[in-house]
């Protein structure tokens, strides 16, 4: 009996590189995770994360866009988004994670 390996068994995971969050992470206003999808990424799935401690962060309810606006819940708190890569064959990629805001608290100057 061969063992031969698929090709499309051997693809890379979906994957996405260069991820940052662009905008002024201030109360009111809009952030936005952002980077470039390779490996055969067709989608992403989104969630924003906070927490008063990095090792420690909560989800986000009904956070789960590129896009997220920063609101009064979030001011001394750190926030960050977690993205993970899909492919056209439903396989999920590695999640990347990155904080907002130089991975500082955000604060209530707007």
């Amino acid at each position: 009996m061969c063992h031969a390996k698929s090709v499309v068994e051997d693809d890379p995971l979906p994957a996405i590189v260069g991820l940052q969050i662009i905008g002024t992470a201030k109360p009111g206003k809009e952030v936005c995770a952002t980077g470039y999808c390779t490996n055969g990424t067709t989608s992403c799935k989104f969630a924003w994360l906070r927490g008063s401690d990095v090792s420690s962060m909560d989800y986000v309810e009904g956070a789960d866009k590129a896009s997220y606006e920063i609101t009064e819940d979030d001011i001394n708190m750190y926030l960050a988004v977690e993205v993970k890569p899909i492919d056209s064959r439903a396989r999920q990629g590695q999640a990347e994670r990155i904080f907002a805001n130089d991975r500082r608290k955000i604060n209530h100057q707007v």
